[in-house]
């Protein structure tokens, strides 16, 4: 990883930040921008990358010095246990072989050609798998510190989403950098429908928690109820109306007769 942050705290532009790491600067206090390393996030992921990279430049470096320098010749311990020693063994096995008539010979020497080859095969695939690794957990720490931060800011469960989301992002080597892209189920670069720049985790956190599929992993953001069931409003009863003079001797008399009862 070419880029530095200990010589990036502060810069005028993020045109020379890696895209992935633009998510760690902030505006800075007299313009341009500032590493956020007041953020312990932040400081982690920073030092988890750069921890990393410096181990995946020195594993290739280890790499390229063992291609180009001694092989594994334990499969050819037989013959000694130097290039010179073995040559010598094999020029003996030659000579005796051709006081025999040397009909083997050319047999042996495939057969040395062959060993020697899965032997150094077995050299590179170890250096390989090594880089690999190491090249995983570059990719899963750039992944994982932007997704936790975006999720977080939707307020989702980092635990239950982050699988998907990693389902969804896919890292190319670019100019010798190692960029993440997020990705369709055919592989396929997304990109925005704003911007039209390639689609960032937080954008397509974002679509997530509009996803009938994964938006119940997300904390509601409707106002909670009380629980309570609202009361029934009162009927208005109907205006009484007033008596006529007959009708309240009437309601009078019916009275006087219920008493008497």
């Amino acid at each position: 990883m070419k880029f530095n942050f200990a010589n990036h705290q502060e810069v005028d532009s993020l045109d020379g930040v890696p895209e992935n790491f633009r998510v760690f600067y902030g505006e800075g206090e007299s313009g341009g921008y500032r590493l956020r390393s007041d953020d312990p996030v932040v400081s982690a992921a920073v030092a988890s990358i750069s921890g990393l990279a410096n181990s995946l430049n020195a594993a290739r470096g280890d790499a390229d010095k063992a291609k180009k320098s001694a092989v594994d010749l334990s499969a050819l311990s037989e013959y000694g246990e130097t290039p010179e020693s073995i040559l010598e063994a094999f020029k003996s096995r030659l000579a005796e072989q051709a006081k025999a008539g040397g009909k083997d010979a050319a047999g042996e020497l495939q057969r040395l050609r062959e060993e020697m080859t899965k032997a150094n095969q077995a050299a590179l695939a170890e250096r390989d798998g090594i880089v690999e690794s190491l090249r995983n957990q570059l990719f899963t720490q750039m992944v994982d510190s932007e997704a936790i931060r975006a999720i977080s800011e939707q307020r989702g469960v980092s635990e239950l989403l982050m699988p998907f989301v990693r389902q969804q992002v896919k890292a190319v080597q670019e100019d010798g950098q190692l960029r993440v892209y997020v990705v369709d189920d055919n592989g396929d670069r997304r990109y925005s429908g704003t911007s039209g720049n390639p689609m960032s985790i937080p954008e397509l956190v974002s679509e997530m928690k509009g996803n009938a599929r994964y938006g119940r992993l997300f904390e509601s953001e409707a106002p909670r109820g009380t629980g309570m069931t609202p009361s029934q409003p009162r009927r208005a009863q109907p205006p009484k109306q007033e008596m006529s003079s007959t009708e309240k001797i009437q309601a009078g008399l019916a009275a006087q007769m219920t008493g008497r009862g």
